[in-house]
């Protein structure tokens, strides 16, 4: 990993940890720290390398698996490296998702995900800054929702 890429690796690292516990898996400071070091031996690009690594360092049960796997993917879909940040909102990445409705997931109080079909989701807009997630939800384009998102700021 570059020198240059660690400190903005470890601050999204910093806001999955933080999202694993809103989630209910019990992430300790040792097993923290044990995550960023092994992701310093691996290609990151490689996502299931990637997500097996933190997987083995951040769970501590297989209950808690289902929930890791949830919260890494959504999480993870804002942070693909590769896709041009043609939906960036003022230097935050972000991720605008159209078509047809889709189920959203939502995680119950133990961190286990609940697809709600009664809470279909159409267009949105995801973007991460400062370690927040954002969502924007509408019937609109993907231009309307940027200029959304930027009178929000």
């Amino acid at each position: 990993m570059p020198a240059t890429a660690a400190p903005a690796l470890l601050d999204v690292l910093q806001g999955f940890v933080h999202e694993l516990r809103a989630a209910g898996l019990p992430v300790s400071m040792t097993e923290n720290l044990d995550a960023m070091r092994a992701i310093e031996h691996i290609d990151i690009n490689e996502r299931d390398l990637f997500k097996g690594v933190l997987s083995a360092t951040l769970v501590k049960h297989h209950r808690h698996q289902k929930a890791f796997e949830t919260v890494f993917d959504v999480y993870f879909s804002l942070f693909s490296h590769g896709i041009p940040g043609d939906d960036d909102v003022e230097g935050a990445e972000g991720a605008f998702l159209s078509g047809d409705p889709h189920f959203l997931v939502l995680l119950d109080a133990q961190g286990n995900p609940v697809e709600d079909s009664a809470r279909l989701a159409g267009n949105v807009l995801l973007w991460s800054d400062g370690g927040i997630a954002y969502r924007l939800e509408g019937d609109f384009d993907r231009e309307r929702a940027l200029e959304l998102a930027v009178s929000l700021r």
